[in-house]
């Protein structure tokens, strides 16, 4: 399986992100703790979206965390390894 091509099956495939800088920037939040870095970021705009990233992840056993401005003070925004950080922070409406 290329996680990569799957993830961009299943929203616009410029939403999926894998450069480093990003990558890196979604390893960490306002905590003290070390940083994670993430197999891919995802960002969503709609519910569809969301499902559809979430039961893949689940189907596939691949690790996820949501993500929307990263401000947590206590570490819930770090991402588990190699794992895909599905980014909300586009979204406008629930």
């Amino acid at each position: 399986m290329n996680l990569l091509s799957e993830l961009r099956s299943l929203v616009t495939p410029e939403n999926v992100i894998d450069n480093a800088t990003a990558l890196e920037a979604a390893s960490i939040d306002e905590s003290s703790l070390s940083p994670v870095m993430p197999a891919a970021i995802v960002r969503v705009f709609t519910s569809d979206e969301i499902q559809r990233v979430v039961r893949f992840c689940f189907q596939h056993k691949v690790p996820l965390t949501a993500r929307a401005a990263g401000s947590a003070l206590e570490g819930s925004a770090i991402p588990c390894a190699n794992g895909v950080v599905l980014d909300v922070s586009g979204m406008d409406k629930v």
